[in-house]
């Protein structure tokens, strides 16, 4: 089954940020030009205070930056971090929504980590939940939305030093002002990086299974469950091997299929009838296996 007729990246998106610390851009960059896209780096200075805060913090306030831009700019911007590996082709792929349909409120992931899939509309477009800001697109209303997340975080959480989850959260605070999320019907790119030591016994990683998977070698990361078609380039991860990157691309399909059998990728938000969950289910499994 084909993607759902949307936009293609290129055509709808205005300006690219890569989201970096200290890491090498030069390779998505030059990628993401070459794809007729406008970037920008966003790299952070860190004072005494803002060096003590937990790494995935200091992420959150550099994707904020971005924010602060794509509040008072036309069209939509697309945030990616550093670590992200665009699919051949990135340009010429279709957004996972289409915004002249979804109107202002709707934004997407590029890559969905963990994607959970809560509807799929008449046109073939799923909206889902996900636990991940690798990459994906905001229209200026959404991006506003994010700096009232950022301000509420901080009354909320107000020891920065200590990890918080914020991009699992974010999502689920952006739909409470009315915002809705659409995941590509198959990722257009891959979390390329290596694993987020910070993620283990806090976030994604503080599960039994997780942890006794974790010590066999699987689930140290997330990866994309099924691509739009080949990487631009090879990810980090990968270290230039190929039997590397095949055991990952496995890993990360194996993932989706057994998150899919074991009720984790139907997530709906209002109730479904039988038929209708047994029907999502369906496109979500020919979405794994296509």
């Amino acid at each position: 089954m084909n993607a759902p007729p949307g936009p293609r990246i290129r055509d709808a998106v205005a300006r690219v940020f890569i989201v970096a610390h200290r890491e090498n851009t030069a390779r998505l960059e030059a990628e993401l030009a070459r794809q007729g896209l406008a970037v920008s780096i966003l790299r952070q200075e860190h004072d005494a205070t803002t060096r003590a805060f937990s790494p995935n913090l200091r992420c959150l306030l550099n994707h904020a930056a971005g924010w602060e831009i794509a509040a008072r700019s036309e069209g939509l911007s697309l945030f990616v971090e550093a670590d992200f590996a665009p699919c051949r082709d990135f340009g010429n792929l279709p957004l996972p929504f289409d915004p002249a349909r979804h109107g202002d409120a709707a934004w997407a992931y590029v890559y969905a980590g963990g994607p959970r899939v809560y509807a799929r509309e008449a046109s073939g477009h799923l909206l889902a939940h996900a636990c991940s800001t690798v990459a994906y697109v905001m229209p200026p209303r959404v991006a506003r939305m994010g700096l009232a997340y950022l301000a509420d975080l901080r009354i909320r959480h107000p020891d920065w030093r200590r990890y918080h989850a914020f991009d699992t959260e974010l999502q689920w605070y952006l739909m409470g002002y009315g915002a809705r999320a659409y995941v590509p019907w198959r990722q257009l790119g891959e979390h390329g990086g290596r694993p987020n030591p910070e993620h283990f016994g806090t976030g994604m990683g503080a599960g039994r299974l997780r942890r006794l998977l974790a010590r066999a070698g699987v689930g140290l990361n997330h990866y994309a469950d099924a691509l739009a078609g080949p990487l631009a380039f090879s990810p980090d991860y990968a270290a230039g091997g190929r039997l590397r990157l095949l055991r990952v691309r496995a890993e990360g399909r194996v993932t989706g299929l057994l998150r899919l059998l074991l009720g984790k990728t139907i997530n709906p938000i209002t109730p479904l009838t039988r038929r209708e969950r047994l029907s999502l289910a369906w496109h979500c499994l020919r979405r794994l296996l296509g």
